[in-house]
């Protein structure tokens, strides 16, 4: 367990920077082994994406940002987040976590003190993975600080943000 939230960072950087190389596949519940298509990383949270879709993730839980439905941190094992259809693309934001379906859904958890997870109103944190529901087909998402983006299949874009704390096209 790291004893420092410096030294997880600086080693969360060392990953991402490419001087610690990420292994073709990490050990996951059961203890089976899952291959990962994708990682994306907050300076506080990482996501990973199996090539089966699920979604798994690690570093701190607070405001439920790994979508296990708790806010416990994790910063040895890989914490599944659950209730999610199967995933081809995931995204963080500061303690907000994306992921969109293949039918270009998009789910969001963690922060949304800014209303940066959409579908309406603010919160400290949802700790379980949520539909975004009104919202047109999504072929890609990113999440910034407090606020994401979205494009949509038809070209335009999305973005979700507390105004109004709704989507605003």
């Amino acid at each position: 367990m790291f004893q420092s939230k410096r030294l997880y960072h600086f080693v969360i950087f060392l990953i991402l920077s490419g001087l610690i190389p990420i292994p073709s596949t990490v050990g996951a519940e059961a203890s089976s082994s899952v291959v990962i298509a994708q990682i994306a990383a907050s300076p506080l949270h990482a996501l990973v994406l199996t090539e089966s879709g699920e979604v798994y993730g690690w570093g701190s839980n607070a405001n439920g940002a790994l979508g296990d439905g708790t806010d416990e941190a994790r910063t040895e094992d890989l914490t599944k987040a659950q209730g999610l259809p199967a995933i081809k693309a995931v995204s963080t934001g500061y303690l907000s976590s994306y992921a969109l379906t293949n039918e270009g859904e998009l789910y969001a958890w963690g922060r949304n003190y800014y209303g940066q997870l959409g579908g309406g109103g603010a919160s400290w944190g949802i700790t379980l993975p949520r539909k975004i529901e009104g919202l047109p087909k999504l072929v890609q998402i990113e999440g910034g600080n407090e606020f994401a983006v979205a494009l949509a299949a038809s070209g335009g874009s999305i973005h979700l943000r507390c105004q109004f704390c709704r989507a605003a096209r």
